[in-house]
């Protein structure tokens, strides 16, 4: 699964974003404002196996990929 995202705003370099990609309501990563990527608890083993992953790619853009297990 890969799902891009990406932000639009006026004036977006004096803004700060946090970006989370949810499950069913639960959330499974997010990426802060610094650029810290953040993966919740029940989802750190598949973060650290490289099954899950959040990148930014770009001043507007995010990527958010899953790999089947």
């Amino acid at each position: 699964l890969l799902l891009s995202s990406s932000i639009d705003s006026q004036n977006l370099e004096g803004k700060f974003f946090s970006v989370a990609w949810l499950w069913n309501g639960i959330e499974l990563v997010r990426i802060g404002p610094t650029g810290i990527v953040s993966v919740t608890p029940e989802y750190s083993e598949r973060g650290r196996q490289g099954e899950l992953r959040a990148t930014r790619t770009g001043n507007r853009n995010y990527q958010f990929v899953m790999k089947p297990v």
